[in-house]
């Protein structure tokens, strides 16, 4: 029997499970790679590990530097466990990184996010982003960025940073050609892969599938988002934002569709939801309810029993496609557009700076009126992009990007087509 240690691979991510796109696109990846390669030590660092580390049984580290290390019981690496709560310096911290790193065969930037200064500013996560880059490719570590999104870079540090890190890369893929153009824009050069959101490889399974499972009341999942969530400072448009979202949720239950209330991100689209709650509460409506949705199972049950979904939040849309129901985008960003025009729905993406209440009403009606179309038109472009990512989580494994004693121990066979969470 081979006494060669376990391959250990970092996924890293500024995540955090209070997202449940954050928490969907780990769980594909997760799921992906210990498929592929059986036996995988796996490792989240993300900027609190503890509680994704438990979510994944994975071992755990923080992105920052700045925290405990979190072991898994069978795990022999020989990593820095001497960190205490107290946060050490910038400088301990990069040190912190650079000895970790020393037992890895890769790192590998996972999903969206990544190209981001919305937090902090340039010397927060572009600059952390290029440490890791950095001390990886010092020690010999595989460095890939995977289906990364071009987010916020404001500054020309943040730009330049970041820059470095995607030159420094073995492996570039982006969630869409838009990205791609975007960091071209700055400077960067060479191969990249166009490759779909990583959300769209999760593995789930309805726990009835087949039709008598959507019957009952009719619902439509309505979710809008904080304010919090693309500026920093108040824009006056954003009430007749929620007021929209009011009007729409008063003309469903008018229709007889009941109304769920909730969100891929429950904490921090509290105040929204309660906005259009308290309105809907004021006028005794009957037959609407806020859902504190906190578990990936949770949404994805509920999802798949909608007839639509209407969301500003990235994953509502996508883990929507994912289970094969339609979606209805309000986007604040430009990545929830590119998400609907790359899936063919452009039709049925709303820019939220112009938002009307007769045209989101009117968007949403003409969805319901669609929905047997679009669910076969939905569950088409799932099935190619789950595909796509197979493919593509293949060659990661069998050409070496992941390392040499990844190759080796390919695992063909590992890519299944079952769907449970």
């Amino acid at each position: 029997m081979s006494s060669e240690r376990p391959i250990r691979i970092g996924l890293l991510s500024p995540q955090s499970n209070r997202n449940l796109g954050d928490t969907a696109t780990f769980a594909a990846a997760v799921a992906a790679y210990r498929r592929r390669l059986p036996g995988i030590e796996l490792v989240v660092v993300v900027p609190e590990p503890a509680e994704t580390a438990r979510l994944f049984g994975t071992a755990g580290f923080p992105l920052y530097g700045d925290g405990a290390y979190v072991p898994i019981p069978s795990s022999d690496a020989a990593v820095d466990r001497g960190a205490s709560d107290a946060a050490p310096g910038r400088l301990a911290s990069m040190r912190r990184v650079y000895a970790f790193l020393r037992d890895l065969d890769a790192i590998v930037f996972t999903g969206g996010g990544q190209l981001d200064d919305f937090w902090g500013g340039a010397w927060t996560l572009p600059f952390w982003v290029l440490t890791w880059v950095a001390a990886a490719r010092i020690r010999g570590v595989k460095v890939l960025f995977h289906a990364v999104g071009y987010d916020r870079l404001t500054s020309r540090a943040s730009r330049v940073l970041a820059l470095s890190a995607l030159r420094l890369a073995h492996y570039r893929s982006f969630r869409d050609a838009e990205s791609v153009r975007m960091t071209q824009a700055i400077g960067l050069s060479g191969a990249c892969d166009v490759i779909p959101d990583l959300a769209f490889a999760l593995d789930w399974n309805a726990a009835e599938d087949n039709a008598e499972s959507r019957q009952g009341e009719p619902y439509v999942i309505v979710n809008p988002v904080s304010e919090r969530m693309w500026t920093h400072s108040h824009d006056r448009s954003y009430a007749d934002y929620l007021d929209a979202f009011v009007a729409l949720s008063r003309r469903l239950l008018e229709r007889g569709l009941a109304v769920k209330l909730l969100s891929t991100q429950d904490r921090m689209d509290a105040d929204a939801l309660a906005y259009v709650a308290d309105a809907l509460g004021k006028e005794a409506r009957p037959n609407w309810e806020r859902v504190h949705c906190t578990r990936l199972d949770q949404f994805m049950a509920l999802a798949w029993r909608a007839k639509l979904v209407v969301s500003s939040r990235l994953h509502g849309l996508i883990l929507a496609l994912v289970a094969g129901t339609p979606a209805v985008s309000v986007a604040p960003m430009r990545k929830m557009t590119r998400v609907m025009i790359d899936a063919g729905l452009a039709d049925f993406n709303l820019d939220m700076a112009t938002l009307r209440s007769d045209s989101l009403a009117a968007t949403v009606d003409r969805a319901l009126a669609e929905e047997a179309r679009l669910r076969r038109h939905v569950a088409q472009v799932a099935g190619e992009y789950r595909r796509h990512l197979n493919e593509n989580f293949d060659r990661l494994v069998s050409t070496g990007l992941l390392g040499e004693r990844a190759r080796r121990r390919f695992h063909p066979g590992g890519r299944l087509e079952t769907r449970s969470v």
